[in-house]
This record gives C-alpha cells, sequence and structure tokens, in this order.
C-alpha cells in the first residue's frame, strides 16, 4: 500500500499541472464563488455552492472522485437508506438523495458549523432533494453521547428514530476506525455497503481492511489519479464489493 503522492516527481507533476491549468480556468471560466448546476455524472441537475476557477471545475463537470460516483449509482437504489458521515458541504449526500428517489433517506452527518453553513446554502438550492436529507451535527466515532456531540452508528438509528443504513460513506479526516468501532454491531448482523476514504497513512488503510475481513467483507481500493492534484498526503479510497 504505497503512495506515489508523496514522490518528487509527483510534487513536480502536481505544480506544474497546477501552474498551466490553474491559470487558464481563471481566464476562461468564473471566479466567484457562487450556486452553479453540475452538469454531468449522476448529480446532473444539482445546485451546489462553488468556486469553478478554483476547485470546482471537476464537481461542475461531474468528475469529481469518479470512484465514489460510481460506487453511489452501483449501490444506491430508490428507497435507499444513506449515511453520509463527513458530509461537508452536502453534495455527495445530494447526489445519494436523487439515486435514492423520493422514498429514500439521506443522513448527512457533520459537526462543523461552517460545513453545515454551506450546506444548508446548497439545500435550499435544491428543495425537492432537500426533503429527503436531514442533518444532524454530530461527530460519528466510537462514543455514544449526543449530548457532548458524539454518536456511533450502532445506536444513533434509536436515539433519533431513523432507520439503519443501507449505504454509508464516511469521509472524517484520519478518524475513520473510530466511526468503524461504532458500526460493529451493525456489521455483525448486517453489514451495509460502505465507502471509506482514508487518511493519515497505510496503516489506517489496513485498519480498515481488516475490519471488513473480520466480517467476511471483499474491498476494493483506489487511490486518487494524478489529476487529483489538490490532495495533499496520504489518501486511499476502500469500499465493500457485495454486488
Amino acid at each position: 500500500m504505497t503512495d506515489y503522492r508523496t514522490s518528487s516527481w509527483f510534487w513536480l507533476w502536481s505544480r506544474l499541472y497546477e501552474s498551466l491549468w490553474g491559470g487558464l480556468k481563471e481566464q476562461i471560466l468564473p471566479n466567484t464563488e457562487g450556486l452553479y448546476r453540475i452538469r454531468g455524472g449522476p448529480g446532473r441537475g444539482i445546485r451546489v455552492l462553488t468556486n469553478p476557477a478554483h476547485g470546482g471545475t471537476r464537481l461542475l463537470l461531474g468528475l469529481y472522485e469518479p470512484c465514489l460516483m460510481k460506487w453511489l449509482v452501483r449501490t444506491v437504489k430508490p428507497g435507499s437508506i444513506v449515511y453520509d458521515v463527513g458530509s461537508a458541504s452536502g453534495q455527495e449526500a445530494l447526489n445519494a438523495a436523487t439515486l435514492a428517489g423520493p422514498d429514500g433517506l439521506g443522513l448527512a452527518f457533520e459537526p462543523d458549523e461552517a460545513a453545515r453553513g454551506k450546506m444548508e446554502i446548497n439545500l435550499e438550492a435544491n428543495p425537492d432533494l432537500a426533503k429527503r436529507i436531514r442533518v444532524l451535527p454530530f461527530l460519528v466515532g466510537n462514543r455514544h453521547d449526543p449530548g457532548d456531540g458524539m454518536v456511533t452508528i450502532d445506536r444513533v438509528g434509536g436515539e433519533f428514530s431513523i432507520p439503519y443504513p443501507d449505504v454509508v460513506k464516511i469521509d472524517v479526516e484520519g478518524a475513520e476506525c473510530k466511526v468503524l468501532e461504532g458500526m460493529e454491531r451493525l456489521a455483525q448482523i448486517r453489514c451495509p455497503h460502505a465507502f471509506v476514504e482514508c487518511h493519515v497513512g497505510p496503516d489506517i488503510e489496513g485498519r480498515v481492511r481488516g475490519f471488513f475481513a473480520r466480517h467476511r467483507v471483499p474491498v476494493r481500493r483506489s487511490s486518487p489519479s494524478f489529476f487529483e492534484v489538490s490532495r495533499r498526503g496520504y489518501n486511499a479510497w476502500v469500499w465493500t464489493k457485495k454486488l
């Protein structure tokens, strides 16, 4: 599980890519934050708050995190219950709501107030989808204490009278294993489809893969492409292959 993104040649490539493509984008694309419509992919038609010239190009073209988008298309079915753990501005929650349809439900877990503010703007811009999404301002981990702002996947359903998930996306900047520890009981009964972005290093990725191995769930993995040069440090995606 080596990471080519730590090499010196990738550092040189990313500098060249950002200087050439970044400069071109500033010349031909709007360079201001606002609400723009996604033009491709499963989220086509969704309006999101972004800056096309700075970080929003791939998102608006439907090319952002392609392995996650393909996985959502394959796993989220009409009526699915989707937990978006580490929802940030809610873009994946909106995509999942589109795929789950009017009978589905999305739970967007995001403890950061600033990120939730952007999410609320995105939800207000997509009122039909917003009806299918419930925002929960909690940190998801291995300890259940809603009064202290933390919940576990195993217990949040009973606490807030919501269904257990069919699909779980986890992007929590290094706390992936804690989230999975808080999903142990559910995984023993019926492991949901899961997609985990692994941060920090190969040790975290190994522990994530070990969690699913204990529950006899096969997984696949990928790392960012050469064109996702904005990602720094260790990044890998691990997702269940129960299809």
